[in-house]
């Protein structure tokens, strides 16, 4: 029975396990970086959502406080209707609270 030895360098079989490795380390490094990145990634604009929502719901509750209801198209006014056009946010050159994520910008 002949034995079996493990490649020595510079042989071609020990060059082609030296491929196959590295070819393994590399798809190893592509999946993780694949699966793992995104929801890295995610977390920043989670956190600029929540901060826009805190942002709307704490203007809309400002604008109730202090200058009555209808401050946004999508709220209802004291009978149960919707505001639509005659909210503040609808209407030039009044209030503007905050009622959409793309009122809010970086600034």
């Amino acid at each position: 029975m002949r034995e079996v030895s493990a490649p020595r360098a510079g042989t071609l079989s020990y060059n082609i396990n030296m491929i196959i490795t590295s070819n393994n380390m590399r798809i190893l490094m592509l999946v993780f970086i694949l699966f793992l990145t995104p929801n890295v990634l995610a977390l920043p604009c989670d956190e600029d959502e929540q901060i826009k929502d805190a942002l709307i719901k704490q203007s809309i509750h400002d604008y109730l406080k202090n200058f009555g209801n209808c401050p946004c198209p999508y709220c209802e006014d004291k009978d149960g209707h919707l505001c639509g056009g005659r909210s503040a946010w609808s209407i030039n050159g009044g209030r503007e609270p905050l009622c959409y994520p793309s009122d809010i910008t970086k600034k």
